[in-house]
């Protein structure tokens, strides 16, 4: 993901170990659009968007299904999303698995940053 160029992003936590993330990321091929809820480190209700192509279409809704569940990890993400490109014969002009993998890390990143913050309000107490 080195030519790609984060946008931004928000997290809220819901709950302990719930979060609900969005987050935009612009890669060669377009711009895509993450939301997530990371619960307890495991992915749920994920929806992807943005302006990329992807052929075949309906294999995205597919794609969002499959990832449910999955851990909130980029590793355990491209470990999911590549074999199902293979399987389904996804193409992406300009996308490449490891893009989604990227915007969908924000999941695993909220309770480090989460825990992050925590020690640093401890420290400055």
């Amino acid at each position: 993901m080195a030519d790609s160029t984060a946008l931004g992003g928000m997290q809220v936590k819901i709950a302990e170990e719930v979060y609900v993330i969005r987050k935009r990321v612009n890669v060669a091929g377009g711009l895509i659009c993450a939301s997530v809820v990371s619960k307890h480190g495991r992915l749920s209700d994920v929806h992807l968007s943005g302006a990329f192509f992807f052929y075949p279409a309906p294999r995205l809704a597919e794609l969002e299904r499959a990832l449910e569940g999955g851990e909130a990890r980029p590793e355990a993400a491209v470990a999911m999303i590549q074999p199902f490109y293979a399987q389904h014969n996804v193409e992406t002009p300009g996308v490449k698995p490891d893009d989604f993998a990227g915007v969908l890390s924000m999941a695993w990143r909220a309770p480090v940053l989460q825990a992050e913050e925590r020690r640093c309000e401890k420290i400055l107490r």
